[in-house]
């Protein structure tokens, strides 16, 4: 009851945010106890493997440092809004 009451105000607000830096929601479900939120498809597989991935080279650290200002505007936004 509470509880989903809450998610779905949280899911309110997260699917007005629009921004190039961060990523949109495209969906949520709620089925008994288990809540889904359902994002858009992002390629290229994830930071983490892109930063640590076994077998690949170091990323530049000139892209590092893009997405780095890119991930502090996307969070700039959230808070400012």
């Amino acid at each position: 009851a509470q509880g989903e009451r809450e998610f779905q105000a949280e899911v309110g607000i997260i699917s007005r945010v629009h921004h190039r830096h961060l990523v949109a929601l495209v969906g949520y479900c709620i089925a008994d106890a288990q809540r889904l939120l359902v994002y858009e498809f992002v390629p290229n597989n994830t930071l983490e493997f892109h930063l640590h991935g076994k077998g690949r080279p170091p990323m530049a650290w000139s892209s590092r440092l893009k997405i780095a200002v890119g991930s502090a505007k996307g969070l700039s936004y959230l808070h400012e809004n």
